[in-house]
C-alpha cells in the first residue's frame, strides 16, 4: 500500500509539472469585442490596448534563439494599454505571442479578429536528419490574452518567407497564392481546410480595411482581387480578366464583355480591341471599392499590346459592384506601378526618378485613348526622387503635405508642403519647378524602410508616426507629428530630436547590454 501511495505521489506529481510547463497564463484585459484598426501592419489596435511587432528580427537571430530553445525576444507580438482620446501610453508592455513575426511581405503584419491574433513565423522545427526548416512559413494564430496558441497551416517548403509571400487575413480566411493558384484556408472551423478558389491566377491585390467591427455582416472588406489568365471567345487570345473573392463568392468585376466595341450590335465583326488587365492598387472609400489597374489593348490579328495607361474604378456598394464604364476614370496616358493614391477622382503621386522628383497626375473623366491629348500631362511638385509614405492636407485647395524618407533603405523622415496647382511641366523637362515650401525634418535619420512599412495612426487629435527605428537596434519606435505650420525637429539643437522619440517594447538582454555600452561610451 506505502509503494502504491509512493507511486501515486510520483504520478500526480509529474502530472502537475507538464500541466504548469504547458499552460500558459491568461494576461487580464483586452476586448474582444471592441472595434480593430490597422489590421495587417505593425500596429494594431484593439479597443484599449495597441498590439506591435517588438523590432525587426532576422532569420539568424531565430535560428540562434530556437538551437538554445530561447523564447524569442525581438519580433514577438506585445501589447500596451493606449488611451484612444490623445495616443499616451499607460502601464508596461506584455507580451502576447511567443514567437518571432517574420516575413519579408511588406504587407504581413499583425491580424486581428475578435479573440484571435494571426500572424506567419518560419518553421523552427527539425526533418529527420536535424536540418531547421526554416524555409516553411508557419500560419499561426494566439488569443489576445496570450493563450491557446495554435498552427493552422504549414505552408509549401518554398523559401515564401524570404521571397516576399503575400497574403490577406479575413475575418472568415486566409488567402494566398500558390504557383497561379488561389487558395483559400478556411478560419471558421478547427481543421483549416484548404480550398482553391481559382486557378490561371496571375495577380492578386489586397486592400487594406482600416477597420474591422465585431458582429458587423460580412461585406466588401472581407474580399481580395486578382486577376485571372483567360482566353477570348472570338480570337482566342489569352489575356486578363479581374475578380474577386471572399472565399465563397467569387465574381467577375472587368472581363471582355465590359469592353467589347459593338455600337451596331454585331458585336462579332464589329470586335476592335481586347483588353489586358493588370490590378496595381486597390482600397475603399466608404464601402465602395476602388481598383487601380494598367490597361493594354490587345490587337486582335496578332495579339500585339499597346499601353493605354492607369485607370480608376469605381465599383458601388449601391450598384451592387457592378463594372459601369461612368464610373471609370483615366488617370494617366502611361502605366503606373507606383504611386500614392489621393482618392477617387482625385490624382496619384509618383516618385519618379528620370523627372527626378514626385509628380503629380491629376486624371480625367475623358476615356477617349485615340485622342493622347484628353489627358492631363503631370506636373512635378517636388524636386527629388524620394520614398513616398503619406500625405497630409487637401488635394482639392491644392495645398498638400508629403511625408517622406530619403533613404531605400533607411533615412531621415521629411515633410514639404507642395501645390499641385503650380507644379512644373513635362514641356519644359520640369525646369520651372519651384519649390512651395521648405522641408521640415521630422526624424534626423534611420527610419528603416526596408521591411514593413511606417504607419501613422491618429488618436483623438493627435498622429503618431510608428516606425522601426534602426539606431535602437531595430525596435519599433513613435514620434508625435506637430500640425503641419509648427517648427521642425531640424530647429532644435543637434541630438533634440532623440528625445522626442520614444521607443517600445521588451529589449532583448543582449541589446540591453547594446543599450547600456551606449549610454556609457
Amino acid at each position: 500500500m506505502k509503494n502504491f501511495k509512493r507511486i501515486l505521489i510520483v504520478v500526480l506529481s509529474f502530472v502537475m509539472l507538464f500541466s504548469l510547463a504547458s499552460c500558459t497564463p491568461k494576461l487580464e484585459g483586452g476586448d474582444k469585442n471592441a472595434e480593430v484598426s490597422g489590421n495587417g501592419s505593425l500596429v494594431v489596435r484593439q479597443g484599449d490596448y495597441i498590439y506591435f511587432v517588438n523590432g525587426m528580427t532576422s532569420e539568424a537571430l531565430i535560428q540562434d534563439d530556437a538551437e538554445a530553445k530561447l523564447e524569442p525576444v525581438k519580433g514577438a507580438i506585445l501589447r500596451q494599454k493606449i488611451n484612444a482620446s490623445t495616443g499616451a501610453l499607460e502601464g508596461n508592455p506584455e507580451t502576447v505571442v511567443k514567437e518571432a513575426l517574420f516575413t519579408t511581405y511588406k504587407g504581413g503584419g499583425i491580424y486581428i479578429f475578435d479573440e484571435w491574433i494571426y500572424y506567419v513565423t518560419p518553421n523552427t522545427g527539425k526533418n529527420k536528419s536535424g536540418t531547421m526548416l526554416m524555409t516553411q512559413t508557419l500560419l499561426k494564430r494566439t488569443k489576445i490574452d496570450g493563450s491557446k496558441t495554435k498552427t493552422i497551416a504549414t505552408l509549401k517548403d518554398n523559401d515564401s518567407f524570404k521571397s516576399g509571400f503575400e497574403f490577406k487575413v479575413t475575418r472568415n480566411y486566409f488567402f494566398y497564392l500558390d504557383s497561379g493558384k488561389l487558395q483559400a484556408i478556411d478560419l471558421q472551423k478547427n481543421n483549416f481546410k484548404v480550398t482553391t478558389v481559382a486557378e490561371d491566377v496571375t495577380g492578386m491585390i489586397i486592400p487594406k480595411a482600416d477597420t474591422y467591427k465585431p458582429n458587423s455582416n460580412p461585406g466588401i472588406f472581407d474580399y481580395v482581387i486578382f486577376t485571372q489568365s483567360s482566353e477570348e471567345e472570338v480570337t482566342g487570345l489569352s489575356h486578363n480578366i479581374v475578380k474577386m473573392t471572399n472565399g465563397t463568392d467569387t465574381r467577375t468585376l472587368i472581363s471582355d464583355s465590359a469592353y467589347f466595341e459593338n455600337p451596331n450590335g454585331g458585336w462579332i465583326a464589329n470586335i476592335k480591341s481586347i483588353y489586358n488587365y493588370s490590378v496595381v492598387s486597390a482600397g475603399y472609400e466608404g464601402n465602395d471599392l476602388i481598383v487601380y489597374l494598367n490597361k493594354n489593348r490587345v490587337a486582335p490579328n496578332n495579339g500585339t499590346e499597346e499601353a493605354e495607361g492607369l485607370f480608376e474604378y469605381r465599383f458601388k456598394e449601391s450598384e451592387g459592384y457592378a463594372f459601369k464604364k461612368e464610373n471609370a476614370y483615366r488617370v494617366s496616358k502611361i502605366s503606373l506601378t507606383a504611386f500614392l493614391p489621393l482618392g477617387y477622382g482625385k490624382g496619384v503621386l509618383t516618385s519618379d526618378s528620370s523627372a527626378n522628383g514626385i509628380l503629380y497626375y491629376k486624371g480625367t473623366t475623358n476615356l477617349d485613348t485615340s485622342n493622347a491629348d484628353s489627358v492631363p500631362k503631370p506636373v512635378k511638385v517636388y524636386g527629388a526622387a524620394v520614398n513616398l509614405l503619406t500625405v497630409g492636407g487637401n488635394v482639392d485647395s491644392g495645398i498638400i503635405y508629403l511625408y517622406y524618407t530619403d533613404g531605400s533603405e533607411s533615412g531621415a523622415l521629411k515633410r514639404v508642403k507642395a501645390d499641385v496647382n503650380n507644379g512644373s511641366s513635362p514641356d519644359d523637362d520640369y525646369a520651372g519647378y519651384k519649390p512651395a515650401g521648405n522641408n521640415q525634418i521630422l526624424i534626423r535619420s534611420d527610419v528603416t524602410v526596408s521591411w514593413m512599412q511606417p504607419v501613422f495612426r491618429t488618436y483623438g487629435s493627435a498622429t503618431y508616426f510608428y516606425f522601426i527605428y534602426a539606431y535602437d537596434y531595430n525596435y519599433l519606435a513613435r514620434i508625435k507629428i506637430n500640425p503641419s505650420d509648427s517648427p521642425s525637429i531640424a530647429d532644435h539643437d543637434d541630438r533634440g530630436e532623440y528625445s522626442k522619440i520614444s521607443t517600445l517594447g521588451i529589449f532583448s538582454d543582449a541589446d540591453k547590454k547594446l543599450f547600456d555600452e551606449r549610454a556609457n561610451a
